[in-house]
């Protein structure tokens, strides 16, 4: 079996009103946003290909340019606002070969090549000897003092919880087709910082991601590694 990582990298042309409609369009660092994080991407030696499910000309087009790069056209089935993203995922790995796979999100610029690598460290290292785990998926952890409705009161312990975030999802094609789904029975889990977790979903972030990449010098504890 190859253990060869596939990146897949979903980019729909449209979103609803509400979501910013065409955020992987939008410029960013002077090239459209969904150029961006390709690029940023094909920088990472460990994937032997990256598979892009798009329903969008542009898209397609720009990436005749390189030989790791491959489109696979979504139908219109699987075009709108309450397409689950594991359809999309099962349409793409119908199309295409290998059993390890680690997908993103188009809209995260912010997301670090440390973040990136450190996932693709665990997924290697954990979840591809299929001894430990079945798949690995991004969080967020939030330590939080919570008020207590009904006594009135402010609860003094804090409370430990954690939030998928949806960025990364590494996971093999065994565990998909068993559960279809990305995130297994067996999954482990992988900390984003939450800067690195602003998406592309209003005007306020984007002016947000722009702003914290043009100062990106002033958080060197988070982007050390460059993003």
């Amino acid at each position: 079996m190859s253990n060869f990582l596939t990146a897949l990298l979903p980019i729909q042309k449209e979103y609803p009103l509400h979501v910013l409609p065409n955020r992987n369009f939008l410029p960013f660092n002077g090239k459209p946003m969904y150029e961006y994080m390709i690029e940023k991407l094909l920088k990472f030696t460990q994937f032997e290909s990256i598979v892009i499910n798009t329903d969008s000309e542009e898209v397609k087009e720009y990436c005749k340019w390189n030989g790791r790069l491959r489109i696979i056209d979504r139908p219109e089935s699987l075009i709108g606002e309450d397409i689950k993203s594991d359809l999309i995922t099962a349409h793409t790995l119908e199309k295409i070969s290998g059993e390890h796979f680690i997908e993103f999100q188009s809209f995260n610029p912010l997301l670090t090549n440390f973040t990136i690598d450190s996932f693709i460290k665990q997924y290697t290292d954990y979840v591809m000897p299929g001894e430990y785990f079945d798949s690995v998926f991004s969080i967020q952890r939030y330590e939080l003092r919570n008020y207590d409705l009904e006594k009135r009161e402010m609860n003094d312990e804090f409370q430990f919880s954690i939030i998928e975030n949806g960025i990364l999802y590494g996971f093999t094609r065994t565990s998909f087709r068993k559960h279809g789904k990305k995130i297994g029975k067996m999954a482990t889990v992988s900390e984003v910082k939450e800067i690195e977790n602003t998406l592309l979903d209003s005007d306020t972030n984007y002016e947000l991601v722009k702003l914290v990449f043009a100062n990106q010098d002033k958080f060197p504890a988070i982007f050390h590694s460059g993003v």
